[in-house]
């Protein structure tokens, strides 16, 4: 056998192998993200109205078909790998035993050549070959071999799979001694961080996570969370990643909606103040350009909204239209033409809370810095966005936004104004919560 067709020969063999493994390990990767969601989701119904429970189980079948269905594929390409290693397998086997037996007559005419004195030095070469051809074949039979012990163990998962769709068992995610002690092993982790001035920001985030305990719905969020953050990898790996996402983050934005009415229930106390205090801020002319009907109805209610939860700001007096990006200076905002005027009113009064309160401002700086992963980076490098100028910084860490890292020069922050930004929708809110769960917490302690 000469040595290029050996290449080729050990080529596809080794790529078999190679596939039949990795659809192997997806396939119990698979299994494996069945088993938490089923745990997981199962879990939720628990205790809930039986609206929410038929929701649960309907999104966790749902999550159970699309798995089952992909399950199903990968096990087959294991399979079919397996099957073809071993055909593989038994023609090496057929090959080496007729090696064996043109070895043995090669060696029967090698003695009698050399009975007869013959020159049999061809006779040796053609041994030595077939001896080597037979190695060959023989370590890839050794090789094939071992490959499929580890494919046949999906056989195992198989069974187990099977077991799961027949019989679910709805086990919490938690166990009884651990429930509610995820955010305090957090905050402990959080306070043990070395911050070099003031730990208000310590206490808000502390703040936050208490008045979230307080809600009803607060367990529940927690596990849609830590099961949507668990299975992201695994998820996407395996097309499952956005209908996984889209039923979690509908669940989790189901639940933001009502943690968001239970907010405004809290503070229903600031209500007749807000309606006053964002009645009394001018609305310049120019905003009558933007030729949006109501818009000036609808700048008063949102900014009604940021006062209920957030408490109102008196040095915030006017709403004007000069640039296309928005913006908020001395006692004026500049609500821009990006259209979103929801979430820009209650970004750009964040500012304002913040201009209005010392304490949330070095909470806010205290913040970053104690997350900060190094010095300040341009924004247009840290976002791959070059609207940015150059003058633009902020300080890494893994934020929500890398906008959120950005400290101005003047020691004003963008932590509280786009974290009250996320507070404008359900869906806004969500993002934060998954993404950057301590950020989350330090808004929540702006509303108590």
């Amino acid at each position: 056998m000469v040595a290029k067709k050996r290449k080729d020969i050990t080529r596809e063999v080794k790529s078999l192998e190679d596939k039949g493994l990795e659809a192997s390990q997806r396939a119990l990767e698979v299994a494996d993200l069945a088993t938490k969601a089923e745990k997981t989701l199962k879990a939720l119904g628990s205790g809930l109205t039986t609206e929410v429970e038929q929701t649960v189980n309907h999104s966790s079948q749902q999550i159970q078909n699309s798995i089952g269905a992909e399950y199903k594929t990968v096990t087959h390409e294991s399979e079919q790998s397996f099957t073809q290693l071993e055909k593989k397998k038994n023609a090496f086997e057929y090959a080496i035993s007729a090696d064996r037996e043109d070895l043995s007559e090669l060696n029967q005419l090698r003695k009698i050549s050399e009975n007869k004195q013959i020159n049999g030095e061809y006779l040796q070469q053609a041994e030595n070959e077939k001896l080597e051809e037979i190695r060959f074949l023989a370590d890839l039979v050794d090789s094939i071999e071992s490959t499929q012990v580890k494919l046949q163990k999906i056989s195992e998962f198989k069974s187990k799979r099977k077991a799961l769709e027949s019989d679910y068992a709805a086990h919490d995610l938690y166990s009884e001694d651990k429930k509610g002690t995820r955010w305090t092993d957090q905050r402990n982790s959080f306070s043990e961080r070395e911050v070099t001035n003031t730990k208000n920001h310590i206490q808000v985030v502390s703040s936050g996570a208490s008045l979230l305990r307080s809600w009803e719905g607060y367990s529940q969020l927690l596990k849609l969370g830590e099961f949507y953050r668990e299975t992201q990898d695994e998820a996407h790996k395996y097309l499952l990643k956005k209908q996984i996402n889209d039923l979690l983050k509908k669940q989790i934005n189901d639940q933001m909606e009502r943690l968001q009415k239970y907010l405004f229930e809290i503070r229903e106390d600031r209500v007749e103040g807000a309606k006053y205090s964002a009645k009394t801020i001018k609305i310049d002319e120019s905003i009558k350009s933007i030729g949006i009907e109501g818009l000036e109805q609808k700048l008063i209610q949102y900014t009604q909204e940021v006062f209920t939860l957030f408490g109102t700001t008196p040095k915030l007096q006017e709403f004007i239209l000069q640039d296309p990006r928005p913006w908020a200076y001395d006692n004026k905002i500049n609500i821009g033409t990006y259209r979103d005027y929801k979430s820009t009113i209650y970004h750009e009064i964040g500012h304002f809370i913040e201009f209005s309160n010392l304490s949330i401002k070095k909470a806010a700086v205290d913040w970053i810095m104690s997350r900060a992963t190094g010095t300040e980076e341009k924004l247009s490098q840290l976002t791959g966005i070059n609207d940015y100028k150059d003058d633009e910084t902020a300080y890494p860490d893994h934020f929500f936004d890398p906008y959120v890292g950005k400290i101005y020069s003047d020691g004003w922050t963008e932590v509280v104004s786009m974290g009250i930004e996320s507070f404008s929708n359900p869906s806004m809110m969500t993002l934060l919560f998954l993404n950057d769960i301590e950020h989350f917490y330090f808004i929540l302690g702006l509303v108590k």
